[in-house]
């Protein structure tokens, strides 16, 4: 127990680490890199990031998507980077920072209301409570009093997070790989598949690059990008559903930070109550913890695999089902290490099909075989008997 307590703690403050190095990206974006190119602060921040992943995913183990694993990496590269990237630097020159990051402090609920779509889980009123605690919590540390909202940016920052919500979502949902670093570079790669040709049709050739931009780039594609959803992606797997979008608001603290450090930005004390609320709904975040591959599933699931059979198929016989528990047991640790593993179904269906062909098939091949030895008894006492009755010592050739 205390083990695993120790192992969440550790994958929290792992993923902790993501959200602190997105909330440098504002004053990066906007210190460093070139102005008004949004597309092409997002194709450089994805293209470098993905190859440096996929390298090191290839020099781990040899993976690459197979079969359905291809849409579901290219799904996936859509709505983490496709949309998410190019909305969210749209916003962040458009807005003032604490707008954008305000917006994002909707992150909880948008996740909440995405997983409702998808999934058909009516969320928690706690989780529910806190979401908009936490958005509140924002609000207070990032919106300064006259703020420029613009429209088109207050959408673009709307849509970006929407978009990583779905994301999360979906990453939550889906198998997880068996090489997480290459599956990260592969949708960092094909999230650039769609970026390069839309930079290039949308904002034309880019400028030419100073030192400072190189800088900036490339701490935003390699720290900001891939280290940051290297840790980001292990967490999604590993973490509780509602514990992400909370410690993702260190997004926005940290901005405010940097902004309060680096740009001289003063903090007032609506602010730094602001501060207290959001930290508390990020430690709440960081205290949830995943259920363990191990544990008791919910009571309905944990029938045997073999009770659950459609209507009208005949029940296995004691014996059979004492000889398949261990595919009651894959069943159960299934279901509890993810509800929605349509892949595990199946192949669970398939156990249990290939299950009654083992037990009961012989079985009848046994019956079959007892009646023809039965019969050729039977024939053999038939022919003894008309050979007696005849008297004659040449073999009966008659039929019985």
């Amino acid at each position: 127990m205390k083990e695993r307590l120790a192992a969440s703690v550790w994958t929290a403050a792992a993923t902790l680490l993501a959200p602190i190095a997105w909330g440098t990206s504002y004053v990066t974006i906007t210190e460093l890199l070139p102005d008004g190119r949004p597309l092409l602060v997002a194709a450089l921040r994805v293209v470098p990031s993905g190859l440096v992943l996929l390298i090191a995913g290839v020099l781990a183990a040899r993976w690459r998507p197979r079969g359905a694993e291809w849409w579901r990496t290219g799904m996936l590269a859509v709505f983490n980077f496709g949309i998410f990237f190019p909305l969210l630097a749209a916003a962040v020159y458009r807005l003032p920072g604490g707008v954008a990051a305000a917006v994002g402090g909707l992150q909880p609920l948008f996740v909440v209301a995405v997983s409702r779509l998808v999934t058909g889980r009516r969320p928690r009123v706690l989780d529910l409570a806190v979401g908009c605690v936490a958005a509140l919590g924002v609000g207070l540390v990032v919106i300064r009093p006259g703020a420029d909202l613009d429209p088109v940016g207050l959408l673009a920052a709307v849509g970006a997070n929407v978009s990583f919500a779905v994301g999360v979502v979906l990453t939550k949902r889906f198998p997880a790989p068996s090489n997480r670093l290459a599956a990260a570079g592969w949708q960092l790669l094909m999230g650039g598949v769609i970026l390069v040709p839309l930079t290039v049709i949308v904002e034309g050739a880019p400028p030419s690059l100073t030192g400072r931009n190189v800088a900036g780039f490339a701490y935003l594609s390699l720290v900001g990008t891939a280290l940051a959803f290297a840790l980001w992606f292990n967490g999604i797997r590993r973490l509780p559903a509602a514990a992400p979008p909370l410690l993702g608001l260190a997004a926005p603290v940290t901005g405010a930070l940097l902004g309060w450090a680096i740009l001289g930005q003063s903090l007032s004390p609506l602010q730094l109550t602001g501060f207290a609320v959001t930290l508390a709904a990020i430690a709440y975040g960081a205290s949830l913890r995943a259920s363990a591959p191990g544990a008791a599933p919910p009571p309905e699931r944990l029938r045997p695999v073999l009770e659950r059979r459609p209507p009208g198929e005949p029940a296995l016989p004691p014996a059979a089902r004492t000889a398949c528990r261990h595919h009651a047991r894959e069943q159960q640790q299934a279901s509890a290490a993810n509800d929605e593993h349509a892949d595990s179904l199946a192949a669970l269906l398939k156990n249990r099909a290939e299950c009654r062909q083992c037990l009961i098939e012989p079985d009848a091949r046994q019956r079959r075989d007892a009646r023809e030895t039965a019969g050729g008894q039977r024939r053999s006492w038939a022919r003894s008997r008309c050979r007696r009755e005849a008297g004659s010592p040449r073999p009966f050739t008659g039929s019985v």
